[in-house]
Formats: C-alpha cells, structure tokens, sequence
C-alpha cells in the first residue's frame, strides 16, 4: 500500500467526520426547538425511541436499499432518495442526543451557548465512531436508529394548540 492510499483513506475518514459534525452544527442552528423536543424525547424515553427507529428505520432502510440495488433507473432513484432522507432525519434527530452528551462534558457556564455543546459532543462522538468494530457496528447505529425514532417522534408529535391569551380586567379608577 503507497502512501497516496494511505492519504487517500485517512482524508476520507476525516471529511465525512467534519461533515457529521457540520450537519449537527447547522441543525442546531436551524432549528433549535425541534432539536431540543428530540434531545426531550431521547432523555424521557430512550428505550420507546430506539425501538420507534427500530421498528421504522431498520424496515425502510431495507426497501431503500433494496430498490437502489435491484431496482431500474426510476427505482434506483426513489431508493437513493429513500436512503438519503431516513439518513438526513436520522442525523437530525441525533442531534438532540449530540446537543445533550456535549452538555454532560462542559461546565454549566457554555449552556447558554448551545453549538459549542453540540460542537464538543459531535466532535467526541464522531471520534469515538472511528473505533473499528465497536464504533462501526455498535455505536454508529445505535446513533443514527436513536436519532431516526427521536426524528419520527418529532414528525408524529401533535403540536399543542396555544392557550387563547387571557385578557386582564381593566383597572378600575
């Protein structure tokens, strides 16, 4: 093995890490408060939303991978779209799990800054992916099928219908 496949490999790795990374970044930016219901649900229930990412994702990833390998023109097309929309909504699901394993490793003084948490938490699990076997086949999934049910949770929620705005007596002279 040359060095330029060396290079070639490490390079590779490190992008789709800054990517990972980037892709939490912006959605916490984005859309701060979808994230922050995603990061309520991992933490209230974290076994019901795995299982949620379970009993979706594993399914449809399946089918998307499925017509993308077997599948004609149009067919590889809607599984390539499949794949990429179940990974887009798996990324920003996790991000909330991202927003909350970046908080429980800085002191409570960056808390008012929510991306250096995500930045910090993002950076410490996309490095600990990276780890062959364990990071590969364990963490990597557990990742994304947490942030896939946090991310289906989010779309089924019903939101709640706000309270009419109560209108105060006027004040009597």
């Amino acid at each position: 093995m040359i060095m330029a496949d060396v290079f070639k490999i490490l390079f590779l790795i490190l992008g789709m890490l800054l990517c990972t990374v980037s892709y939490w970044l912006m959605f916490q930016a984005l859309f701060s408060g979808s994230v922050e219901r995603c990061r309520t649900a991992l933490l209230a229930r974290p076994y019901r939303v795995f299982m949620t990412g379970v009993l979706i994702g594993v399914p449809v990833f399946l089918f998307g991978a499925i017509l993308l390998s077997n599948g004609a023109g149009p067919l590889k097309f809607l599984g390539g779209a499949i794949l990429v929309a179940q990974t887009t909504l798996a990324l920003f699901g996790s991000t909330g799990l991202i927003r909350h394993i970046g908080e429980q490793l800085s002191d409570r003084s960056v808390h008012s800054r929510p991306g250096l948490t995500v930045l910090r938490g993002g950076a410490v699990v996309s490095i600990a992916c990276v780890l062959p076997i364990v990071g590969w086949f364990l963490l990597i999934p557990v990742v994304l099928i947490a942030g896939f049910g946090a991310g289906i949770r989010l779309l089924w929620a019903r939101r709640a219908v706000p309270a009419a705005p109560v209108v105060s007596q006027a004040v009597q002279a």
